[in-house]
């Protein structure tokens, strides 16, 4: 079972006519919004973006912190209302191991269930699907990509990707607090499929999912936080 501060810190958003997931951290005393650069490309400073709040689209005024570098698609974004929900089960992870079961959180096709939290504030609870790491590779400048064996659909890019190690507590039982977000979803490699009528082949094909998910490494997100820092 994913704990609650998962669910109260990912956030259907709307760009435009873009409508993805996006996540909220903490790094280094500051709160930020993290999603895909494709979700919103072309944002800039003080664009409204819209988050799903108490059931209707909430309008928040946006800085755009930063693009993740070298084609990574990510985008870190902090807005003019706090929507960070503190919790010391929430927290991100940098290291995972192949093979680990993980979680790819989010509002595929725009589906979401709106409930109400602790506090009882109407919050649009993420769907998320199971999956595993399947692979690890870099990109050709080197960033770091999670290959999730798992089935994607728009609306998922932006959401986070969770693992939970199965670290075991003392009492022998698996500690809750181990939970961690690796990874910010991105893409789905698709390939031409041919169309066949019959024995025919048409002129047309379909793109067919390869059922793996491509997402970037925290680590991406946390560089451009560091990055607008220095500057």
């Amino acid at each position: 079972m994913i704990p609650s501060s998962y669910f109260n810190n990912i956030f259907q958003i709307l760009y435009g006519e873009k409508i993805g997931t996006a996540f909220a951290i903490e790094h280094k005393g500051q709160e930020y919004l993290v999603t895909a650069k494709h979700v919103v490309e072309e944002i800039s400073d003080n664009d409204e973006v819209f988050i799903r709040y108490e059931q209707k689209w909430l309008k928040l005024e946006s800085k755009l912190i930063g693009h993740g570098q070298n084609e990574q698609d990510v985008t870190v974004l902090q807005v003019d209302y706090s929507v960070y929900s503190p919790s010391d089960g929430y927290r991100v992870m940098s290291q995972v191991p192949m093979g680990t079961d993980c979680y790819m959180m989010g509002f595929p096709e725009g589906k979401r269930v709106e409930l109400p939290s602790d506090e009882g504030i109407f919050l649009p609870m993420a769907l998320m699907r199971k999956g595993i790491v399947g692979g690890i590779q870099d990109d050709k400048y080197g960033n770091k990509i999670y290959l999730v064996d798992v089935h994607g659909n728009q609306g998922f890019s932006g959401g986070p990707i969770i693992i939970h190690p199965g670290v075991f507590g003392p009492s022998g039982r698996k500690a809750f607090d181990n939970f961690g977000i690796i990874g910010v979803v991105a893409n789905m490699d698709r390939i031409p499929s041919p169309i066949f009528h019959g024995m025919k082949e048409l002129d047309f094909y379909s793109l067919e999912q390869l059922g793996y998910v491509n997402a970037y490494s925290i680590d991406s997100a946390l560089d451009v936080i560091d990055q607008s820092l220095k500057a």
